[in-house]
């Protein structure tokens, strides 16, 4: 009788040591999964910093380049901040296709661009033309790159 009792006392260990192994690894499933979601989060805040951060560098760019009156900057600025709150907006929106945001997104940055066009004068365009022109002979070597793969 003795040497059921230690028998069934071993299995009585084993299946509490199971259940409590299976309670934790499937908490620290739940754990785990829940993670990414945090850290995608505090990627998105970076990013929006990131680009915070790039539109401010290249307003001062412009402004030193084509050297912008502070009337000109704030309308920039403000152009700007609407061109990224309308690509904010069309990423959020699930309804489109991944196409038609690539083509509203060009739609919102011809609209930023003429609109920048119309606050400069006609030697400050003729400059800003010239950093296009510049700046897309740069990305050109790489969409190259990205679109032959």
């Amino acid at each position: 009788m003795q040497r059921r009792t230690i028998f069934s006392s071993i299995v009585v260990r084993f299946y509490v040591r199971f259940w409590v192994m299976f309670c934790v690894l499937a908490v620290g499933g739940q754990i785990a999964a829940a993670e990414p979601s945090q850290a995608s989060e505090g990627d998105r805040a970076e990013r929006r910093g990131q680009r915070s951060q790039r539109l401010a560098q290249r307003l001062e760019r412009l402004t030193e380049e084509l050297n912008l009156t502070e009337a000109q900057t704030a309308e920039i600025r403000s152009l700007s901040e609407q061109q990224q709150n309308q690509a904010r907006t069309l990423r959020g929106d699930n309804s489109l296709s991944r196409a038609e945001k690539r083509e509203q997104t060009k739609e919102i940055r011809q609209a930023t661009q003429e609109g920048v066009r119309r606050i400069l004068t006609s030697e400050q365009q003729e400059r800003f033309a010239e950093m296009r022109k510049q700046a897309g002979e740069r990305r050109g070597g790489r969409r190259g790159r990205r679109n032959s793969r």
